[in-house]
């Protein structure tokens, strides 16, 4: 499915999964909570994972994530390419192009995120 189908929640089903990696266990009889395992291999039971896509605070996570993993350049080279602003990595950010990421939406943080840990969107 391509992003621009996806709905909200799919969305953050899908950063979920592969930035965040928690995997879906299993859905209790009669319910729509689910079990999800976190990285850790704890588990969480919830109705609902983040809304990573619209939630600056939820994006945040994200992006903590992606700075766990080390996929710093990777992310910022994406977003650059989302938000349609040069990044000239070898001489440094301009401030223009700072700006322009500053004001990234969590959506499309989270597509640059689903990027850089190599998922096409």
């Amino acid at each position: 499915m391509q992003w621009d189908e996806m709905k909200p929640r799919e969305r953050d089903a899908l950063v979920t999964e592969k930035v965040m990696e928690w995997r879906k266990s299993y859905a209790m009889p009669g319910s729509a909570i689910w079990s999800w395992y976190l990285p850790d291999n704890t588990y969480a039971v919830c109705d609902r994972h983040p809304h990573y896509t619209t939630d600056h605070n939820a994006a945040a996570e994200v992006r903590a994530e992606i700075a766990r993993r080390r996929l710093h350049g990777d992310f910022l080279g994406h977003l650059g390419s989302i938000l349609e602003v040069a990044i000239p990595v070898a001489k440094g950010i301009g401030l223009k192009s700072l700006w322009e990421l500053t004001n990234a939406t969590p959506e499309q943080q989270c597509r640059a995120a689903l990027r850089a840990v190599g998922v096409e969107v």
